[in-house]
């Protein structure tokens, strides 16, 4: 069902694939690669912005099966899923949707080639995005049209995110940390700065703990 055209049963379907993916012992991560088209019509899911329902029960579903190992995560790469991911949380207005999205981006940088692809992910480019989730401003600039480099800043606008959010950013910077792409020193330096500002503030560092 999840390749009918119908809405209401792609939904359906994609509800019952979470909750079988959210089996607490043994969720048949493997059965459902084999299946081969589960992931690619999950992934098409996250493009339905006219059906947001779906989009988070579809991008739920991939949260759970970026738990797995590293070839259940090469199978969401080969399906296009971190572009995916960086467009809906540029364009989603659902602050549900971005955390689920976070949390599956999270749950990805575990795995080598994937953080590599959530660090050169552009048009739009995703780390600023993930660092703007958590109030943090900055850019990766065009040298053609923009060669100018500001300094990361806070963003008083952003400034109580949701603790799961704060958290699934920071697992992200700190795999990237950890996994040592080959990334502009900007960037790393928009990460540390988004560090220090978790820590510097006290509320946002309780929260954290």
């Amino acid at each position: 069902m999840l390749c009918d055209v119908d809405p209401k049963l792609q939904y359906e379907s994609a509800v019952y694939f979470r909750r079988v993916l959210a089996a607490d012992k043994n969720p048949p991560l493997d059965a459902i690669l084999q299946i081969g088209t589960v992931i690619p019509a999950l992934s098409s899911f996250l493009t339905r912005f006219e059906l947001p329902k779906l989009q988070l029960e579809a991008a739920w579903s991939i949260t759970n099966i970026a738990c797995g190992e590293a070839r259940h995560i090469q199978a969401l790469l080969a399906c296009n899923v971190i572009p995916l991911f960086s467009s809906l949380i540029a364009q989603t207005t659902f602050s549900n949707i971005k955390e689920q999205s976070l949390w599956a981006l999270s749950n990805m940088s575990s795995e080598e080639t994937a953080c590599q692809l959530i660090c050169h992910q552009t048009s739009p480019h995703l780390l600023p995005l993930i660092l703007h989730e958590i109030g943090v401003l900055c850019h990766c600039p065009d040298p053609a049209h923009q060669p100018e480099v500001f300094e990361p800043r806070h963003l008083s606008e952003n400034d109580n995110p949701s603790l799961s959010i704060m958290r699934h950013v920071t697992f992200i910077c700190g795999n990237v940390i950890k996994q040592k792409p080959l990334i502009s020193p900007y960037l790393y330096r928009c990460i540390f700065f988004a560090f220090a500002d978790l820590l510097q503030s006290p509320v946002r560092f309780s929260r954290l703990l």
